[in-house]
């Protein structure tokens, strides 16, 4: 059976394929808890200062660390309802959530001889990186409709803010997670919602288990 190194438990369940403790998706040490509690949420941008990371780009609400070249884009709920949703539609993932092309399933062996097989998987390659610019797109997008949110509750935004506070103001849950993504399928690819009707549902996408 196959293995990764960078997935969690969950994860692998929903690919089907073995976790090992040792090869855990990178875990944060409490010196990273307490430099992420230390750490300003810049606004309007939502750029981190004090930390090496940045907010999950679905959801924009939890923080992530750059470890390049085998970072997240999403945090684990997000990534958690993207494997929901993949498998309804019988794959592994939708989005390209991780920054190198493996953690996105895709990937070419230099021993792959020239051919149809190795043609279809450039352009697999084509396609996440068209993937990683909508979900940019995407996070500029969220981004701008969590500030204008803000704005709304507060009498004046702020320059930067705790990352705690941040959360405070806006929490991190699978059901956060699932809206966020909802709301990025209809967006982006409205077509899914055609095919597989259950993904314009919340509460399915929220849900842990397949």
């Amino acid at each position: 059976m196959e293995t990764h190194e960078y997935l969690t438990p969950e994860e692998a369940r929903a690919q089907g394929v073995r976790w090992r403790p040792r090869h855990a998706a990178p875990t944060v040490r409490s010196k990273e808890r307490e430099q992420i509690r230390t750490s300003q949420v810049v606004l309007p941008e939502l750029t981190i200062v004090g930390w090496s990371g940045w907010l999950c780009k679905v959801c924009r609400r939890v923080p992530l660390r750059n470890s390049a070249p085998w970072s997240w884009f999403g945090c684990g709920s997000c990534r958690a309802v993207d494997a929901r949703a993949a498998a309804a539609l019988g794959g592994k993932r939708l989005l390209p959530l991780g920054q190198h092309s493996i953690m996105n399933g895709v990937g070419i062996r230099l021993s792959t001889p020239d051919g149809p097989g190795r043609s279809a998987k450039f352009e697999q390659l084509v396609s996440i990186g068209q993937g990683w610019q909508e979900l940019d797109q995407w996070r500029d997008a969220e981004t701008a409709r969590l500030v204008a949110e803000l704005r709304d509750r507060i009498a004046e935004l702020p320059e930067s803010v705790p990352v705690p506070q941040w959360q405070e103001w806006f929490p991190a849950s699978r059901q956060a997670s699932a809206d966020a993504y909802l709301r990025l399928l209809q967006a982006q690819q409205p077509w899914l919602l055609d095919i597989e009707p259950r993904l314009g549902d919340v509460t399915f996408l929220a849900k842990g288990e397949s």
